[in-house]
């Protein structure tokens, strides 16, 4: 796992999820720095996505509960186990101070931090 940039653990993830999924579900919240996927034999995996900007982190972290390939996944900033995952008892969006944001390296889809949020709340809706 790479030691730079903002990750996320991805757990409760389907055994049949690969990284080009995980890449192609997490490549509207930011640019991706790596892609870490651990299998657990046939019973399911977890990964750990790494970002190169925090914007990038926060908008994934909104996308907890959605599904990927066939099953919901819990989205959560890696290093903060004290963060709860439960589907049914969270808030939909929490209010969270405001943040700088400064000029970012362009993604493969040049989406600004707004836009990636808007995908965010798109895929978690369907």
């Amino acid at each position: 796992m790479s030691g730079t940039g903002y990750t996320v653990e991805v757990t409760n993830l389907s055994s049949s999820a690969s990284e080009n999924d995980l890449h192609e579900f997490f490549s509207f919240s930011g640019p991706i720095e790596h892609i870490d996927l651990i299998r657990s034999g046939g019973y399911g995996s977890t990964a750990y996505v790494t970002f190169k900007e925090p914007y990038a982190l926060e908008t994934a972290v909104l996308l907890s509960g959605a599904t990927i390939v066939d099953q919901p996944v819990c989205i959560s900033r890696w290093g903060q186990p004290d963060e709860p995952c439960n589907f049914w008892d969270r808030p939909t969006w929490q209010v969270e101070e405001e943040i700088e944001y400064r000029d970012y390296q362009s993604c493969q889809f040049n989406a600004t931090p707004q836009e990636a949020l808007t995908v965010a709340q798109d895929v978690v809706k369907t």
